[in-house]
């Protein structure tokens, strides 16, 4: 591999005297958005795709060549594989008649692209950008040549392979450092800070960070800044530099918020969480996981509707598919295929009538589950509340008995206070809201409902402590966090800080919701 990597050296050497061919340098200053931050997906695609019938009405294969791989940017940032597929397709079918290693190149780091994003097949990638290399050389483009190294690079660090990524990067560095433009050669110094940090070596990852803002400050592109900043206020926390880590995420939300980069937003309030976790302040890290949480929701929003899309326009393309096959296929008719095609259509009504009592039979027995369900869960509020109204009038009573023990003694102990906070903590995790009867009441009938569930639960997370287990038990019977502070005898914020703690005893990550998650477990 080392001497490889040495015969590219050598390569480049040489080619460097004599003329590049800059495909790739050509092909960045053609296109006719230079900054794409300030266009929408559909405006670009738009764009790319006008120029692209312009290139064909000119005849001009270089610059068809140039818009497909412009419109294959445009639906890899968004995530359309289905027209990634097409646009290769297409590729591979006009450079067919031509084989220009440096067309070549291109093509095989497209396909390294898809290999990475969508199949998550690193080796596979690397092996692209190996042939790219080769195809480059010959080219003697030498742009082309770096960037397919700096991404084997990549490639290298996700699979953990720090040694060769550490090699392949110092190969691909004196290139672009020559070749690439500033942001190129902001994006490369960034990616090797990335690579510093997961082997924890933060002073190196912090060099070439600031290497990065300081040439991306240069091109006066905001959002490549920010996003580079926010990447050093991450090497911060690794550092344990929570405050500094702070100031740097709050100095940049004004900016994400007015410009509505919503992934830089979401990279933010993540950092804030880790943030104010780490310094202890729980409050705060609440406030931006509720930000962090609201922000992704109104994305995955967004996104649903986008596959929604995808999936419409790859049914078209499969019923477009199926016309044409139709069209091919000869159409024989005869009297036994007529009575076979009878014999099944009448065969597929039974079936099917057969197929809808089955259906409304069990639908019948589940709404009846269902409500026998609801009944029992009726139950359990109205014995929770008569036993939290029972416990109300005794602590009245105690209370009472205690201000006239107070009263009549004459030496009173002074006692430290606790503040609200922590008298809400106690109530929830030292005191029992409800008594035996109940607590034997309400898990009887959970039991009833979902059999031996708490047995599995206990089993799974050994440590539970029975507050965590009734709150546990709440949100499986999908109680609101409403009625189950009033079935507590606790506030809602106690509520809130509650399901925290349950999220962290389950281990269940950020991204995914508690409810959700305790539904699915059976």
């Amino acid at each position: 591999m080392l001497r490889l990597l040495q015969a590219i050296t050598l390569t480049l050497a040489i080619s460097s005297c004599v003329a590049q061919t800059n495909f790739k340098r050509d092909y960045l200053a053609d296109n006719p958005i230079q900054d794409s931050i300030a266009y929408s997906h559909i405006e670009k695609v738009e764009i790319h795709n006008q120029y692209l019938q312009e290139a064909i009405e000119h005849n001009d294969t270089l610059r068809q060549l140039y818009g497909l791989l412009y419109l294959f940017t445009d639906h890899y940032r968004a995530a359309n594989y289905v027209e990634l597929k097409r646009i290769l397709l297409k590729c591979e079918k006009l450079i067919s008649t031509d084989s220009k290693p440096e067309w070549q190149g291109a093509l095989r780091m497209r396909r390294a692209y898809m290999l990475k994003a969508v199949n998550k097949d690193y080796e596979a990638a690397i092996n692209q950008y190996q042939e790219a290399i080769d195809l480059c050389t010959i080219a003697k483009d030498s742009l082309c040549i770096g960037e397919s190294l700096e991404q084997i690079s990549n490639l290298n660090k996700n699979l953990k392979k720090y040694d060769l990524a550490e090699e392949y990067f110092k190969r691909a560095i004196p290139i672009i450092e020559r070749h690439a433009t500033p942001i190129g050669q902001a994006l490369a110094f960034n990616n090797y800070s990335l690579l510093a940090s997961a082997q924890n070596k933060y002073y190196k990852a912090e060099k070439y960070m600031d290497k990065a803002i300081l040439i991306i400050k240069e091109t006066k592109d905001t959002f490549r800044q920010v996003m580079y900043i926010s990447n050093k206020a991450s090497i911060y926390l690794g550092q344990k530099r929570f405050k500094e880590a702070i100031e740097i995420y709050l100095d940049l939300l004004p900016i994400n918020i007015k410009n509505s980069w919503a992934d830089n937003l979401l990279f933010n309030y993540a950092g804030l969480v880790n943030s104010y976790e780490d310094l202890g302040d729980f409050e705060k890290s609440n406030i931006y996981l509720q930000k962090y949480y609201e922000l992704k929701d109104s994305l995955n929003g967004a996104s649903v509707q986008e596959q929604i899309e995808q999936l419409e326009a790859k049914d078209k393309f499969n019923r477009n598919a199926l016309i044409l096959n139709e069209k091919k296929i000869k159409i024989q008719e005869s009297k036994l295929i007529r009575d076979r095609l009878m014999a099944m259509v009448l065969l597929l009504g039974l079936s099917c009538l057969g197929l809808y009592y089955f259906w409304y039979i069990t639908r019948k027995n589940l709404i009846k589950e269902q409500e026998s369900h609801l009944n029992y869960i009726h139950d359990l509020k109205q014995i929770l509340k008569v036993k939290n109204n029972e416990i109300s009038t005794l602590n009245v009573d105690i209370s009472t008995i205690q201000l006239s023990l107070d009263q009549s003694n004459s030496v009173i102990t002074q006692k430290p206070k606790l503040s609200g906070e922590n008298i809400e903590d106690y109530k929830i995790f030292d005191t029992r809201i409800i008594n035996d009867d109940g607590i034997t009441a309400f898990k009887a009938y959970f039991d009833k409902i979902y059999p031996g569930l708490l047995i599995r639960a206990r089993k799974q997370w050994p440590s539970i402590t029975d507050a965590e287990e009734r709150l546990f038990m709440l949100v499986k019977l999908r109680i609101k966090s409403k009625e189950a502070s009033e079935i507590l005898g606790i506030s809602q914020s106690s509520i809130k800080k509650s399901r925290n703690r349950l999220r962290k005893r389950l281990e269940i990550d950020t991204t995914v919701d508690l409810e959700v998650f305790v539904q699915e477990f059976n």
